[in-house]
């Protein structure tokens, strides 16, 4: 991720995505954010290759 990204209620099921040079890839997928209100909120992901190969 680009910086210090924070996911809010909302993003969950939205991809994560990877740049591969010439295209953008899908990683993963946001399962869970915290939300803005938090100092160090947390930020849950599911890897996409641990379902497909």
């Amino acid at each position: 991720m680009f910086g210090k990204q924070i996911l809010i209620l909302g993003d969950s099921g939205g991809p994560i995505l990877q740049w591969k040079g010439t295209y953008w890839e899908q990683v993963g997928i946001t399962s869970y954010g915290g939300g803005c209100h938090h100092s160090d909120p947390l930020s849950i992901f599911t890897r996409l290759t641990y379902y497909f190969d």
